[in-house]
């Protein structure tokens, strides 16, 4: 596994709750191509983020609006499916089922509207 990196900046860095950024889609692009350039028989499959969230509920280990407008812009164009894997090591349920606090999240089935059904199952 190889990964590149992503540049991105919360438009509103005082409020943390505000569920909007901007994501350097010309720097991952270029990062991406560069890739390919040298490793021309591998392809992206999806990108990873890593929360530190500690809830009573699951929700810290699902993926944030955050987490899908990225998708959306971002990583829809690089592959065609982009695999979402979600590392939480602050995770409750990790910790309650002893289990690594990795979480793995797909698009759901492409509609007749060309949008996904559902954003990550």
């Amino acid at each position: 596994m190889n990964s590149v990196e992503a540049v991105f900046e919360h438009n509103d860095p005082t409020d943390p709750s505000v569920n909007s950024i901007t994501v350097d889609e010309r720097f991952i692009s270029g990062r991406v191509a560069s890739y390919k350039e040298m490793f021309p028989d591998l392809d992206a499959v999806g990108w990873y983020s890593v929360k530190g969230t500690t809830s009573s509920d699951d929700s810290g280990d699902k993926p944030t609006a955050d987490d899908l407008a990225v998708m959306k812009s971002v990583f829809s164009t690089v592959c065609d499916n982009p695999i979402f894997l979600l590392m939480n090591p602050q995770s409750q349920a990790a910790r309650d089922t002893k289990k690594l606090p990795f979480f793995m999240y797909s698009q759901g089935p492409i509609g007749p509207d060309g949008q996904p059904s559902t954003p990550y199952v």
